[in-house]
Formats: C-alpha cells, sequence, structure tokens
C-alpha cells in the first residue's frame, strides 16, 4: 500500500483584541498570536519514515596549511526553505519529547523512563537549550504496520503526564543548484526593470561587500572588511571545506569547536552550501569580516537532508562550548514548519551569550510570503535577516519572474542585506568559488558585523549587539525595509539646512497600536511632533517620523494606555530616537509613560 506524505499543518489562530477577554492566553510568536500549543498540537505527519539516530563526530582532518593560490572556478550554487521529503529505507522513528517546567526530576531520568515505556533508545539529551530530548524507537519496516505502531508510540508518550509536548522527527531537503544560465537570464531582467543606480558594476569582490558600508547608492567600490579577532564564529550548516584558501587562518581542524551531528565530518561539505555562507561571513577576500575563530556545525548529511533533531544537537553544542566566550552564530537554514523546540532552543542560546543570526528564508514559488511562518526566522531574539538585490529592492519583489532567491518578508525580518547574485566559496575544489543567492547568503553578512561589534565591545551581551545592528541600520525607500550596514557609519534620514540636524523617531509597534501616542518637545516645553493615538493602523509594524531641528534639548515621550509599553508580551515592540543617522537612545518595556531627554548638536546624545 502506497501513502502519499501529509504534512501537518500549523493554523494560526486570530489574536482576541478584546481586552476584557483576557490577553494571557495568548502565547505571542514573533508576528502572529497562536493559540498556546497543546501536547496535541504536534500530532505527527505518520506517513514519514524517519533516520537512525543522528552520530556524532568530530573531524579527524590534519590541521589545514593554507596557501595563496588564487581562486580559478566559478559555479552556481542556490539555496532555499528546506522541504519535506522521505527515506522509507528505516525501521525507526525519533520523537523530540519537551518536559513541563516544574518537573524537577533530573532530565536523564525521565528521557530513560519514557524510553523503557516505549521500547525505544535515549538519542540526545538537549540540556541546557531545551529541556527535552530525542527518543528513537523500532519499528517494522512494513509500511501499514510502521504507520500503526507510530501512532501507538506517539499516543503513549502525549499521554504522559510529565510531557509537555511531542514531535515526529523528519526530514527537510535543500533544493538543487541553480543552473548558471538561469543567473544570467535573472540578471538581465533585473538591469532592465531597475536603471543605472545599483551595485551590479561595483569592482569590489562581491558587490554586497560595497553595499553595507555605505547610506546610499551607487555602490563606491569599496570593500568593507571588519575585525573580529577573539570572536568564534559558528557556521550552522551543510560543513565547511576546511582547506580552501578563503579561510586560511582561520580554520583550525584540531579545534574542539568543529561540530557534525550528520554523520558526516564537520570540515567537508558535501553540497557547497556551509563553505559559501562561511565565505560570505568571514572569508578572507569575500568575507565581512576578517580573524575569525570559524567553527563549523554540520546539521545537513550528504544528500541535503535536516533533521530538526541534527539542528537542536548543534545548538546545544553551541551552548556547550560558548561558555565565557565571545560567540556568534549563523543559521542559513530553515524549516518549512514553525517549531516551538527549534525557537525555544535558539531563544535559550541567545540568553546564554550567543549572538544568533537567522535567515529569513526563500519562496521561489510566491514571493511575499510571511517569514513568521517557519523556524528560526520566527524567533524574536534571533537576528533575522532578508535579502535584497543590486538595485536596493527586496529579492523579487518588482517581477513576476519566479526569482529562486525570492526573499520571505514581514513583521519578523529584523534587517536586511545583499543576497543576489553573491560571490563566494564554494566546496569542489579548495580555491573554487560560487555565485550564489538567497536569505542564505544574506544573513552571513550581518553575521560578519555582528562579529565585529562582538570583537569592538567584548562586555555587550547579544541585545545589545542586535539593537546596535537594528537601530543603525538605513531605511531604504519605496521599499520602506532596513538595510544593516556597519558600525560606525552614520547615515541622517534626511538632509537639512544649515545649523539644524536630522531627528527620526523609529517605533515597531506591539499588537495594539491603538494605544500609542508620543511627543518631542524642546527645552521651553513646546511640542515640536506629534503623533496620537490610534498611532498605527497596522499591529507589528515599523513606521518613522523625521523633522530637522536646531541644537538643543528635547524630551520624547512615549505613552501606552493600556499601561503595559510596547515590549514584550504582546509583541516585541520597540523605539528608537536617532539623531544625524546616528541611535541615541531605544526602548520598549515600560508601564504607562516613558521619558528620555536628549541632546541635538554635533555630538548628539541621550541625557
Amino acid at each position: 500500500m502506497n501513502f502519499a506524505l501529509i504534512t501537518t499543518l500549523v493554523l494560526a489562530l486570530a489574536a482576541i483584541n478584546t481586552r476584557s477577554e483576557g490577553r494571557n492566553m495568548h502565547a505571542h510568536i514573533r508576528g502572529r498570536d497562536l493559540v498556546e500549543q497543546e501536547k496535541f498540537d504536534g500530532l505527527p505527519s505518520l506517513f514519514l519514515s524517519l533516520p537512525m539516530p543522528m552520530s556524532m563526530s568530530m573531524s579527524t582532518d590534519d590541521e589545514l596549511v593554507g596557501t595563496t593560490e588564487p581562486p580559478v572556478e566559478i559555479c552556481p550554487i542556490h539555496s532555499d526553505l528546506a522541504s519535506p521529503s522521505i527515506d522509507s529505507s528505516v525501521t525507526t522513528k525519533t520523537y523530540i519529547v519537551t518536559f513541563a517546567d516544574d518537573d524537577t526530576t533530573p532530565l536523564a531520568i525521565r528521557c530513560a523512563d519514557l524510553a523503557k515505556l516505549i521500547g525505544g533508545t535515549v538519542t540526545f539529551l538537549y540540556t541546557p537549550v531545551l529541556k527535552g530530548c530525542a527518543l528513537t524507537a523500532p519499528v517494522s519496516p512494513q509500511e501499514d504496520v510502521a504507520l500503526q505502531q507510530a501512532q501507538e508510540v506517539f499516543m503513549t508518550l502525549s499521554n504522559s503526564p510529565v510531557v509537555r509536548t511531542v514531535k515526529e522527527d523528519h526530514i527537510f531537503h535543500l533544493d538543487p543548484i541553480v543552473p548558471a544560465n538561469n543567473l544570467e537570464v535573472q540578471w538581465d531582467v533585473n538591469t532592465e526593470l531597475l536603471g543605472v543606480q545599483s551595485c551590479k558594476s561595483s569592482k569590489a569582490p562581491s558587490w554586497g561587500l560595497d553595499r553595507i558600508n555605505q547610506c546610499k547608492l551607487p555602490c563606491n567600490d569599496k570593500t568593507t572588511k571588519q575585525d573580529a579577532k577573539g570572536v568564534m564564529v559558528f557556521i550552522v550548516d551543510s560543513g565547511i571545506r576546511g582547506d580552501h584558501v578563503e579561510f586560511k587562518g582561520q580554520v583550525n581542524s584540531k579545534d574542539k569547536c568543529h561540530f557534525s551531528a550528520a554523520k558526516v565530518p564537520a570540515l567537508t561539505d558535501n553540497i557547497g552550501h556551509g563553505t559559501f555562507v562561511a565565505g560570505t561571513a568571514c572569508g578572507v577576500n569575500y568575507g565581512v569580516a576578517s580573524n575569525c575563530r570559524l567553527c563549523s556545525v554540520s546539521i545537513v548529511d550528504r544528500n541535503g537532508d535536516i533533521f530538526p533533531t541534527a539542528v537542536l544537537a548543534g545548538l546545544k553544542h553551541i551552548a556547550d562550548t560558548c561558555r565565557n566566550v565571545l560567540c556568534v552564530a549563523n543559521m542559513s537554514i530553515g524549516l518549512e514548519e514553525y517549531s516551538e523546540e527549534v525557537n525555544e532552543a535558539v531563544a535559550n542560546v541567545v540568553k546564554m551569550g550567543v549572538v544568533v543570526v537567522v535567515a529569513a528564508g526563500n519562496d521561489k514559488k510566491k514571493a511575499g510570503t510571511d517569514a513568521c511562518l517557519y523556524s528560526p526566522g520566527s524567533e524574536p531574539s534571533a537576528i533575522t535577516v532578508g535579502s535584497i538585490d543590486e538595485f536596493d529592492k527586496i529579492s523579487n519583489q518588482l517581477t513576476d519572474e519566479q526569482d529562486p532567491w525570492a526573499s520571505l518578508v514581514g513583521p519578523c525580518i529584523d534587517v536586511y542585506a545583499p543576497g543576489s547574485h553573491i560571490n563566494s566559496a564554494y566546496h569542489e575544489s579548495s580555491t573554487a568559488l560560487a555565485i550564489g543567492g538567497g536569505t542564505s547568503a544574506a544573513a552571513p553578512h550581518v553575521t560578519g558585523i555582528a562579529a565585529a561589534i562582538r570583537s569592538a565591545n567584548k562586555k555587550w551581551n547579544p541585545t545589545q549587539v542586535r539593537n546596535a545592528i537594528v537601530h543603525s541600520a538605513v531605511l531604504l525607500t519605496p521599499s520602506n525595509i532596513f538595510l544593516a550596514i556597519v558600525d560606525g557609519i552614520s547615515c541622517p534620514a534626511k538632509d537639512c539646512e544649515r545649523g539644524k540636524y536630522a531627528v527620526e523617531i523609529r517605533i515597531f509597534t506591539d499588537e495594539y497600536p491603538n494605544e500609542i501616542a508620543w511627543t518631542v518637545k524642546n527645552s521651553k516645553g513646546i511640542t515640536i511632533r506629534s503623533r496620537s493615538s490610534p498611532y498605527h493602523e497596522h499591529p507589528l509594524a515599523w513606521s518613522w517620523d523625521t523633522m530637522c531641528l536646531p541644537s538643543g534639548r528635547y524630551l520624547f515621550t512615549i505613552t501606552d494606555t493600556y499601561g503595559d509599553g510596547i515590549c514584550c508580551d504582546y509583541g516585541h515592540g520597540e523605539y528608537t530616537i536617532r539623531v544625524r543617522g546616528r541611535p541615541v537612545f531605544s526602548g520598549g518595556e515600560f508601564t504607562v509613560v516613558d521619558k528620555i531627554p536628549f541632546i541635538v548638536s554635533e555630538v548628539s546624545q541621550a541625557m
């Protein structure tokens, strides 16, 4: 009997807008309200045959010796949101189980008890990133019998009073490489439609390195290179070809930071994706940052398959490795679903001091898809990155062509970065290069920026690094998105007459924008600019106001009529005051009112 693949749909339920009906019954999931999930929300896709437990291995390659041989090979590469596939040859199924927070029994004991209950084994304990584990149970090689057995195991686990959630592990697959001739066709279409102001003709090794160091187009042929000395940069991906010339002096095969949860050595790469991403973040010629301590966390197998269990194992490794160490992690991977477990693990890694940068995801079939629907891009504590092309437009937003690099969009995206026609390292040889794209290429631009900020500000926590990137980002019009730029560049929101300076108020609303109002007053108490309630018609959306003000002292006052500020129970809202293109203050956590005095001058600051 043949069964079709059935994937689990997560149904988004609209939040109740009436305050009297209990705001605390909803759990906010970045950009949308979902009713608090019960254990049965994760009913498994029972037609999926799942793999044996992931093995973990360290690379045993000899320590790398870099060369100066010039790169000569150019290959195309493409990545997308992973899509489900089936492996029908295995006779086990694996489940991700999480436990109630109030249970104090040691995790190892709880997992062992459950494994015994289902006649299985404990594959992996995910502490400290998740109060849960992976359990593997045997099933019959006969498909119809295996289906029934899987149902029984799932129900047994779900009915346990100590279990919070149960999810069946399953395969996601990275899409194939895009033919080179398709890349050339899309390039020509964009050139005809968008005109001359672009980075298309940039003389930098990759145009993205040129774009992120300036405020406006056209590009000026200057290559970005930021110092990330002392920072471990983890590439959670398909592995890294460690002997590539782009990684000279930045990859040590004996470093214990390398890790594999995908049955392939961490310093090998069978599909080129991880090598490309690492090259964009930290490559000698094609990377944003230099002096990185590159660490490969391989969670993609040699066939391009990804399992959530492997993603969780990789995150645990990062958390264990980054105690008292400056770390940035890049996740240019995505699941074609929302995963509470993966998002929770990412959030806990961030709480432990790691800056996590994630790709928003791509959808080559439909431009404009909401990134909030998928993990890990929907996790608020991560820096979620969308993709722009050489013309400052969201990738594939101005044409009906099916662009394989079409960026996901929506309120979950913190910043955008270059992501179309990017040049970087490739896996086919130690000198190979690739033309690649998508949010997988955009995210490592931001990872390089984040690594440099961490290096320069060693006492900063992940939130401070995130704020430095997001609040300094340049507003691109008419797309109305924010472009990440390197730290230290000031991009005023508007040109002002002599003696006056640009002041910008940016606000990302929470789920109740009708409660927000604000004013800016001068030292005499005269209102210069105000926005009254209802502040904005759309929840979870950016808005901004710009004004030109003379030197002096000013007071910014923001109010919330409900008395819960704009962060964090009902949306991760925030506000930023920018003077002369630089953020001087940001906030969001207050009750009824927040008052921020600030100075406008040649050197502006909060008071």
